[in-house]
């Protein structure tokens, strides 16, 4: 399996319960195909919700930026 597969089987078993947290707006994908990342978006709270999310998931990087909201 590729790392791009990997990070987006992670994302969707992960996304439910962090879209619950305070400020989530918002987990998606990012990085370069051969290093991808998680992308975590918050309103708010970003040093905060650092301390309750993993820095990586099974070596791929759960980042956390804040961002305005997403209207759709």
């Amino acid at each position: 399996m590729d790392e791009q597969t990997r990070a987006l089987r992670l994302k969707r078993q992960y996304e439910k319960k962090w879209m619950q947290l305070d400020g989530v707006v918002a987990v998606g994908l990012g990085g370069a195909p051969d290093k991808p990342a998680i992308i975590v978006s918050c309103l708010h709270n970003e040093d905060e919700l650092r301390t309750q999310l993993p820095a990586s998931l099974k070596n791929i990087p759960v980042l956390v930026q804040r961002s305005g909201e997403f209207h759709i």
